[in-house]
């Protein structure tokens, strides 16, 4: 099939209602529905046949139910006014699909448009640098956009070319790990709850070993350096005997919950128990930052460094807030 010759090119601004790094991109479906946005952009130099385009202005408003591909968009033209009739023909022709193959960008989504009401024609002014990541656009009486860079949440600090990436490629990844990894803390407890209003709790130690070991392997490591006449609080995976001894002779008491399968039975108080949900908070806590919880690092010790270091965080918060 003979199509016309034509050819443009423009720059662009356009904003959609996802999360930074649009779906579309990766062919991922969108973050939010219904996927929505605007765009605009300036033919610097084209033509359709005979017909210059060029300095033509041209935005729309989009909207999609669900992905794209599932069409039943909709789409609304905005035409700058000074286009002539031939070039408003020829725009509509290029943006609507026709005049090309159907695997083109244009033909693709138009394929996925349902409802396209009236065009409205009206002054477009557009601001585009693509330099400092700044653009805007505003289509008079109709609506404003303005596109600035993405600013670091923590510092406000706006990114550019000095970010993580320089040159972006796209690809798949599948992660797969051999075990997973548990984590034990011990911390003081005493000044949370056997004295109100006191200094909030401590970390002393955080241990980490492999997942599908025992939680008493660690018992030689962690209760150790307990003060005389304190008490040590566990869930029943501690529940060992030799873990009571080790305890008792430090002179510390152990209040181990006990497991369901013991048969002799332990002094227990599921009273002063209720302390450790100190450290089952402790560790909601840090499970919120996301190399933690995720685990990024290959070696034990730097993920342990990254776990000490959100510990020393939430341990300064509580502090600073302490009356």
């Amino acid at each position: 099939m003979t199509y016309v010759d034509w050819m443009i090119r423009t720059k662009q601004v356009a904003t959609c209602s996802c999360d930074y790094g649009c779906p579309c991109e990766f062919n991922a479906p969108p973050t939010r529905l219904p996927c929505e946005g605007v765009m605009a952009m300036e033919i610097t130099e084209g033509y359709f046949g005979n017909v210059r385009l060029d300095g033509l202005r041209v935005a729309g408003v989009y909207r999609w139910p669900g992905p794209v591909h599932q069409g039943n968009g909709t789409w609304l033209s905005v035409i700058e006014k000074k286009a002539t009739p031939d070039q408003v023909d020829a725009l509509f022709k290029i943006m609507g699909g026709k005049e090309q193959e159907p695997t083109t960008g244009f033909a693709i989504y138009a394929s996925t448009i349902a409802n396209e009401p009236e065009p409205i024609f009206a002054d477009i002014e557009l601001e585009f640098d693509l330099k400092g990541r700044k653009g805007r656009f505003v289509v008079s009486n109709v609506l404003e956009a303005n596109v600035e860079p993405i600013r670091n949440p923590v510092t406000g600090v706006s990114r550019s070319r000095d970010g993580e990436f320089h040159i972006l490629e796209q690809g798949r990844a599948r992660t797969e790990t051999q075990q997973t990894v548990r984590l034990h803390h011990l911390c003081q407890l005493w000044a949370s709850w056997h004295h109100p209003g006191g200094e909030p709790s401590q970390a002393k130690r955080i241990k980490s070993r492999p997942g599908e070991a025992h939680d008493n392997r660690l018992c030689p490591e962690l209760p150790t350096g307990l003060q005389p006449q304190s008490m040590l609080l566990a869930d029943r995976g501690y529940d060992a005997d030799r873990i009571g001894a080790l305890v008792n002779q430090q002179g510390a008491w152990a209040n181990i919950s006990p497991k369901r399968n013991r048969k002799e039975p332990i002094c227990f108080s599921h009273y002063l128990h209720r302390g450790r949900n100190l450290v089952e908070r402790f560790f909601n806590k840090i499970k919120q930052c996301r190399r933690i919880a995720t685990r990024y690092d290959k070696l034990a010790a730097n993920y342990l460094a990254f776990i000490k270091l959100a510990a020393i965080r939430i341990w300064l918060r509580a502090y600073e807030s302490a009356p």
